[in-house]
């Protein structure tokens, strides 16, 4: 769906930092900085200044990096549709963002460094191997998460479609993959990735015995799957669902609010 980018890493911030897990992780994170004294550190402060100096560095550049990290990654992969690219160009950008920041704080905020060009490109070529490291552990660590829900998402599904009696309406040939159902008359058109028939039965009662599948009746005739909704586009004032199969739906104004709720469009 073609949600803002800065709307996304806006959302994806906040439901880190509303993580009690995050703040565990980034206070150890702090702990150990101030306690191993990394790059000299401990020849500037003491042990309870080192927590607040690593402190504030890390909460700072853990801020600017995750978001400079999530907008350009979301902007190469639309634009190229290149994961592995998009990820390395946001995580040598962030780097170099990163290494900016906190060349300035040592140099001209606190001042404990002397400002030069020679300081600046040692700190940039430390901040970026650091933050490309962090950032290939954390896109590792999403894309093992991301599968791993993807799996648990595909066994209660078929879980689900063991239990349905819907899913005994339909010829074998059709499969049990659904991307949508369109209400004809007495008959509701049953769309799967294999084809298409047609089965006698209500809409209502078809999406109430899919009802542990995610999907949302977005007009009074059709009800899609959630998992096969590819995009969203205004058109002609309308909001139009757009299928797995390319077919295009608009949305019917009587569904319109609980649709834009159900896909967290605002």
């Amino acid at each position: 769906m073609n949600e803002p980018i800065l709307q996304i890493a806006l959302r994806e911030m906040s439901k880190t930092i509303s993580s009690y897990k995050f703040w565990l992780c980034l206070f150890s994170i702090i702990c150990i900085l101030a306690l191993s004294a990394p790059f000299g550190s401990n020849e500037i402060y003491n042990l309870i200044q080192r927590f607040f100096y690593w402190g504030a560095i890390t909460l700072t550049t853990c801020f600017i990096g995750f978001f400079v990290n999530i907008t350009i990654s979301t902007y190469f992969t639309r634009k190229t549709n290149k994961l592995m690219f998009s990820r390395a160009v946001s995580a040598i950008s962030t780097g170099i963002v990163v290494s900016i920041w906190v060349y300035l704080i040592n140099a001209y905020v606190i001042g404990i460094i002397p400002a030069s060009w020679p300081n600046f490109l040692f700190f940039a070529l430390m901040c970026t191997i650091v933050t490309v490291a962090i950032s290939t552990l954390m896109f590792a660590l999403y894309d093992t998460i991301e599968d791993l829900e993807q799996r648990a998402l595909q066994f209660n599904e078929k879980t689900s479609i063991a239990r349905s009696t819907f899913y005994h309406r339909l010829p074998r040939k059709l499969g049990t993959d659904i991307i949508s159902l369109n209400a004809q008359d007495h008959y509701v058109e049953v769309t799967t990735t294999k084809g298409r028939e047609l089965i006698l039965i209500r809409l209502s009662d078809a999406i109430s015995e899919l009802e542990e599948i995610a999907g949302q009746q977005i007009h009074r005739s059709w009800w899609v799957t959630k998992k096969h909704i590819a995009n969203t586009k205004r058109k002609n004032g309308r909001l139009n669902i757009v299928l797995s199969n390319e077919n295009e739906i608009a949305v019917s104004r009587s569904y319109l609010e609980q649709t834009k709720l159900y896909l967290d469009i605002k």
